[in-house]
């Protein structure tokens, strides 16, 4: 029998490669939207900063979107690890999080989209407008602005859990982290 407390077997009980790049190149697009749209909304309207960012922006949001899509599918036809003993309580509230976590990053992807397509977005995009437009007053920009927040309090929650578990009973960083064992 294995020492390693996720080995099922004889085998390790981890995601597939492919679903673990999905889930890291996830988490980076997260990371780099979330700090592109809190410097972008500094910027000041109409500068060079403000158009860069939000182009970088606008593909990243294409980019998780299209992740995150792949990493439903993956998760739907590819194979998955042997579930982890949790208390019922556990499992409810990972499935919860895992559940809002995909809700709300199509939901932020829906709202941006609606923010641009309510807006002069197609022509600043394009370059054609000397001023970036005020995109603080429409209905979707504060939608998405504050599905950023809920969903940095998801991936919060999705961490600590992970945390938990990894301290209480060892391993559970390595089923979707590829360099750990």
């Amino acid at each position: 029998m294995s020492s390693d407390p996720l080995a099922t077997n004889g085998e390790e009980a981890r995601w597939p490669r492919a679903s673990m790049i999905v889930h890291a190149a996830g988490a980076a697009l997260v990371i780099g939207l979330a700090g592109a749209g809190f410097v972008m909304s500094d910027a000041p309207a109409g500068s060079g900063a403000r158009l860069l960012l939000s182009r970088l922006h606008t593909l990243l949001g294409a980019g998780l979107m299209i992740l995150t899509v792949a990493r439903l599918v993956l998760r739907a036809r590819g194979p998955k690890p042997p579930p982890l003993e949790l208390p019922p309580v556990h499992r409810m509230g990972m499935g919860f999080v895992h559940v809002l976590l995909y809700v709300v990053t199509f939901a932020i992807g829906a709202s941006g989209f609606a923010t641009g397509a309510t807006s002069a977005w197609p022509d600043y995009l394009g370059g054609r407008l000397p001023e970036a437009p005020d995109l603080h007053a429409l209905v979707p920009r504060q939608a998405h602005e504050a599905l950023v927040f809920a969903l940095l309090g998801l991936v919060f929650a999705h961490v600590a859990g992970v945390m938990i578990h990894q301290v209480r009973k060892g391993g559970v960083l390595g089923r979707m982290i590829p360099f750990l064992k």
